[in-house]
C-alpha cells in the first residue's frame, strides 16, 4: 500500500480508499474504518456525493427503507455516534452533523478515485497503476437494505467506468517524453483487459495498523459466529417480534380500529410513556425536566456511559422501554460483529440459586436461550453479552438486596460493562443500597391532559370509555399509566351507559377493569374454524392456576417442557410421576424379558423371574432419585467432572442394580447374555450419570416449539434404540449366536431408549395427565396457551409464555378458584 500512496504527492490528514476494499486511514497511518456496516455505508454515500453533504432523510431512505421512521431515526443517531467516535482524534470539523443534514469535508481529505482522475500524468511514471483498477470498488460494503443495494450497484458501475475511461483517454494520447514507451504500452494493454471480477491487491500491512477498538476483546472466533448469529435471531424473535411488536399499545390500535397515520393519533400516543433522565455522574440534583420519548432511549443509553436504571410505576412501560433499547442495540450488533449482543434476562430466577451474576447469566443463556454452557461462559468472559435485566422488583423481597449486591459486584469486576436494569420505583426506593449505574430514567405517570387527549382520539360511535368514566370517577384515577389506559380503551369500548356498574371501592375498580377486559377479549374475537374456544370460567380458572404456579416458583416465564412434579399437591400423584414412572420403565423391560424367556423355559417361570427383577430394580432406581426431576434429553454431553460428583449412594446403587439385572437375565437365558446385559446396564448408568443435559441450540434459532425439548427427547430415544439395538445384536451374535443376539439386541434397545428419552416423555405426559385430572390445566395445553396469546392475555417468548403484564398475572393469582 505504501507503493500506491507514493503515487500521490499531496499529503492529507485522512485518506479514504474507494478502490478495492472501502477503508479509511487516519493521520497516524492506522486503519480507522468503522466495523458497523451502516456507518461505513454513510461514509461511502458522503464520499461519493458531489459536495459531501447529504440530508438525513436521504440517508434514512437509502439505509433504513424498510424500518418505521422513528426506529430509522434512532438507528441513524446511533450510527452517527459511531462515526463521531471514529473521527474523535482527527480534525474537529472533519465530520459534522446537524438536525437536517450530515456533512463530510471533502476538501480536507484524500480520495483515491479523485487522485486518479486529476493526476494521471504522475501515475503514468509508475508501474503500480494497474493495481488501482484490477478489482471491484467499494468491496466490503454490505447491502443489507434493498434501496442501498440498488444505489451501491449503480455507484460501483459508474465509478469503475469513470476511472477506466479516464485512464484510457489519457493513455491513448501521445506519450509524454518522460514516460517509458514500453511501460506505456503494457499499462494501456492491461487497462483494456481489466477483469471487473478480479480481487483487489491486498495491502502489505505496513500502513493498516490495528486501530484502537474499545470492543476488540469481544470479537469472537470464526467458529463461534454460528452461536452469535443464533443468539441474535433468538433475541429478535423472542423479545422484539414476540413481545414488543405484539405490545398491548399496538394491539389496542387494532382492537379500536384507530388510524395509525393520523396526526391526532400520533400526538396522543407520542405523549404516552414519556420520561426524564438523571445522571448520577453529575450533580444528583441536576435532574433534567425535559421529557423524552422511547425513540431517544438508545441515545440516552450512550450518553449515560451505557449504564442505565429504568424506574416507573406498575404498567408505566418499563419493559417496553427496555425492549426499545434492545431493538436499537440489536441493530448495532447485527452490523458490527464486535458489538456485544443485547440479551434480555428476567431477574426473577436469580433467587433460585443465589449465585454470582456471571454464573446466573450462564445458566440463563443455557436454559432460556439454549446456548451450550461452554459457549455461554466464553461469551460472558469476553464481554460479548450486554445484559438487559428486567424485573428487579419481581425478585422476592427477602432476596432483593442480595441480588443488588450481586449486580454491583459484577459491575465492579467489569467496570466498563454495558448494562440496563428495570424495576418498579417504589420497590427500588425501599432497598437499603442503590445500584451502581451512571444514570437513571424515571417514567412519569400520565397527566390528566394526556388522558383527555387519548379519550378524544377514541371518541367515536360505540366507544363506551367516556361513558364509563362519567359514571365512575374512581375509574379515571386508575388511568395514570399506559397499561391501564390501553386496557380501559379495550374493556369499555362497547359499553353503554345503562350497563355500567355503580362506583365501587378503589381496589375493586381495578379488578373490575381487568374483568371487563377479559370479558371483552373473549366475546369480541371470533375464533377461527380450526381453533379451540374456551369459556370465560375455564379461561380464568386455568390462567389463575398458571399465575399461582409462576408466583410460587418465583418465575415470570412459563415453559411447558420445563414443568416439574412439584406442581402436584397429591402425594400419590407425585409418587406416580417420580418413582412410579421408573417402575413403569422397569416393568416394561421386565415384561419383554419374560415374554422372550418363554422361548427357552415355561412362560410362568420366565415372567415371574423377570417381573421380580423388574420390581426390585425399579424400586431401587426410584429410591436413588433418578425420577425426582424431569430432565429433557436434547443435546447430551458426557462430563468426567459430573461423573466424579455422583454421590456414593448412587454409585453403590448402580452396582446393585447391575447385579439384579444381570442375575435376572442370566436365570432366564444363561450366564453369557446375563453378563452382557449386566455390563451394558452398568455402562449405561455410568454414561447417564456423567451427562450434562444441554438444550439443543441451532435448530431452535427460528422455530421454537412450546414442547420442543420433550419432542427432541423422544427423537433421541428413537436414535438410541436403533443404535444400541443394532450394536447389541451384532456383538451378541458373534459370541452367542442368533438366539442370544435377539435377546441382547432387544433388551439393549429398550434399556437405551428408556435412559435417553422415553422415561422423560413418560414423566412429562403423566404430569400433564394429573394436572388435567385435577382441573389445574387443560388437556391440550399448547392450544390453550396459543388461545390466550390470541386473546392478548399472554405473550409468547420463544418456546415460553409470559403474561402481558405482571399486574394481570397478579390479578389472576389473587382470584378465587
Amino acid at each position: 500500500m505504501d507503493e500506491i500512496r507514493k503515487l500521490f504527492s499531496v499529503d492529507y490528514s485522512v485518506r479514504i480508499y474507494l478502490i478495492g476494499e472501502f477503508r479509511i486511514i487516519g493521520t497516524g497511518g492506522e486503519n480507522i474504518t468503522p466495523t458497523a456496516s451502516k456507518a461505513r455505508g454513510i461514509l461511502a454515500i458522503l464520499a461519493l456525493s458531489e459536495n459531501g453533504e447529504i440530508p438525513r432523510d436521504t440517508l434514512i431512505e437509502l439505509l433504513w427503507s424498510r424500518h418505521a421512521r422513528e426506529q430509522a431515526q434512532a438507528s441513524l443517531r446511533q450510527s452517527l455516534s459511531v462515526l463521531r467516535r471514529t473521527f474523535r482524534f482527527e480534525e474537529q470539523d472533519f465530520f459534522t452533523a446537524d438536525r437536517n443534514k450530515v456533512c463530510l469535508k471533502k476538501g480536507k481529505l484524500w480520495l483515491d478515485s479523485d487522485e486518479i482522475v486529476n493526476n494521471t500524468s504522475e501515475l503514468l511514471k509508475n508501474d503500480q497503476l494497474t493495481k488501482l483498477c484490477c478489482g471491484t470498488v467499494l468491496k466490503n460494503l454490505e447491502a443489507n437494505d434493498p434501496a442501498f443495494k440498488s444505489w451501491l450497484d449503480i455507484q460501483k458501475q459508474a465509478l469503475e467506468e469513470n476511472i477506466k475511461n479516464t485512464l484510457l483517454a489519457r493513455l491513448t494520447k501521445t506519450p509524454e517524453d518522460n514516460v517509458d514507451t514500453k511501460k506505456h504500452r503494457a499499462i494501456l494493454e492491461g487497462l483494456k483487459n481489466i477483469d471487473p471480477s478480479a480481487s483487489p491487491v491486498p495491502p502489505d500491512g505496513k500502513e493498516e495498523k490495528a486501530g484502537n477498538n474499545p470492543r476488540g476483546e469481544t470479537c469472537l472466533a470464526r467458529d463461534a459466529q454460528l452461536y452469535r448469529s443464533c443468539l441474535l435471531k433468538k433475541v429478535l424473535r423472542f423479545w422484539i417480534e414476540g413481545v414488543l411488536e405484539q405490545s398491548l399499545y399496538k394491539k389496542t390500535r387494532i382492537e379500536l380500529q384507530l388510524n395509525e397515520t393520523s396526526e391526532q393519533m400520533l400526538q396522543a400516543w407520542g405523549d404516552v410513556g414519556q420520561y426524564s433522565v438523571s445522571n448520577s455522574m453529575k450533580d444528583s440534583n441536576a435532574d433534567t425536566n425535559k421529557l423524552r420519548s422511547n425513540s431517544e432511549i438508545g441515545k440516552i443509553f450512550s450518553e449515560l456511559a451505557e449504564s442505565l436504571l429504568i424506574l416507573g410505576a406498575p404498567g408505566s412501560g418499563k419493559t417496553t422501554l427496555l425492549l426499545c433499547l434492545a431493538q436499537q442495540l440489536l441493530e448495532l450488533a447485527e452490523e458490527d460483529s464486535c458489538h456485544p449482543i443485547p440479551v434480555v434476562f428476567h431477574l426473577s430466577t436469580w433467587a433460585n440459586d443465589r449465585s454470582s451474576l456471571d454464573a446466573w447469566l450462564e445458566d440463563e443463556l443455557e436454559s432460556r436461550y439454549q446456548m451450550p454452557r461452554k459457549q455461554s461462559a466464553e461469551l460472558i468472559r469476553n464481554h460479548g453479552i450486554l445484559p438487559l435485566l428486567d424485573g428487579l422488583d419481581e425478585v422476592d423481597a427477602r432476596d432483593r438486596t442480595d441480588c443488588v449486591i450481586a449486580i454491583n459486584n459484577y459491575r465492579q469486576q467489569n467496570t466498563w460493562l454495558s448494562m440496563a436494569v428495570c424495576s418498579r420505583e417504589e420497590d427500588y426506593k425501599n432497598l437499603p443500597l442503590p445500584l451502581i449505574t451512571a444514570g437513571k430514567v424515571l417514567i412519569h405517570a400520565l397527566t390528566e391532559s394526556q388522558c383527555d387527549t387519548y379519550l378524544q382520539v377514541i371518541e367515536e360511535p360505540h366507544r363506551g370509555l367516556n361513558a364509563a368514566l362519567a359514571e365512575n370517577r374512581q375509574l379515571k384515577e386508575l388511568l395514570t399509566t399506559p397499561l391501564m389506559l390501553n386496557i380501559a380503551g379495550i374493556a369499555y369500548q362497547d359499553y353503554a351507559e345503562n350497563t355500567l356498574p355503580p362506583a365501587e371501592p378503589h381496589g375493586d375498580v381495578k379488578d373490575r377493569l381487568f374483568s371487563a377486559y377479559i370479558q371483552t377479549m373473549l366475546s369480541r374475537r371470533t375464533p377461527a374454524k380450526d381453533s379451540a374456544h374456551y369459556s370465560k370460567d375455564d379461561t380464568c380458572h386455568w390462567l389463575t392456576c398458571l399465575a399461582r404456579s409462576l408466583d410460587e416458583e418465583k418465575q415470570s416465564i412459563f415453559y411447558l417442557d420445563s414443568m416439574q412434579p412439584g406442581r402436584l399437591s397429591a402425594a400419590k400423584q407425585y409418587w406416580m410421576v417420580t418413582q412410579g414412572s421408573v417402575m413403569i420403565c422397569a416393568l416394561s423391560v421386565a415384561l419383554s424379558l419374560g415374554l422372550m424367556g418363554g422361548l427357552v423355559m415355561p412362560l410362568k417361570y420366565s415372567l415371574g423371574i423377570a417381573l421380580v427383577s423388574g420390581i426390585i430394580g425399579g424400586y431401587i432406581t426410584g429410591l436413588l432419585g433418578y425420577g425426582n426431576l424431569i430432565k429433557p434429553v436434547t443435546n447430551i454431553k458426557p462430563s468426567w467432572t459430573t461423573l466424579r460428583n455422583v454421590s456414593a449412594i448412587k454409585q453403590i446403587g448402580a452396582v446393585a442394580l447391575t447385579g439384579i439385572v444381570g442375575l435376572g437375565v442370566g436365570l432366564v437365558f444363561g450366564p453369557v447374555p446375563g453378563g452382557m446385559i449386566g455390563l451394558l446396564f452398568y455402562i449405561l448408568l455410568l454414561f447417564f450419570n456423567s451427562l450434562e443435559f444441554e438444550l439443543g441450540y441451532e435448530h431452535q434459532a427460528l422455530h421454537a416449539d412450546p414442547n420442543e425439548n420433550i419432542h427432541q427427547s423422544f427423537r433421541n430415544a428413537a436414535i438410541a434404540l436403533t443404535v444400541a439395538g443394532t450394536t447389541g445384536f451384532i456383538s451378541a451374535f458373534i459370541i452367542t449366536g442368533l438366539e442370544g443376539a435377539m435377546v441382547v439386541g432387544i433388551l439393549a434397545a429398550l434399556l437405551s431408549a428408556q435412559f435417553f428419552g422415553v422415561h422423560t416423555c413418560i414423566q412429562h405426559y403423566l404430569l400433564r395427565y394429573f394436572l388435567w385430572r385435577n382441573n389445574s390445566a387443560p388437556f391440550n395445553y399448547v392450544r390453550f396457551l396459543e388461545f390466550s396469546v390470541d386473546r392478548i392475555f399472554l405473550y409468547r417468548v420463544g418456546r415460553g409464555y409470559i403474561f402481558i403484564h405482571r399486574s394481570l398475572a397478579e390479578y389472576f393469582a389473587r382470584r378465587k378458584y
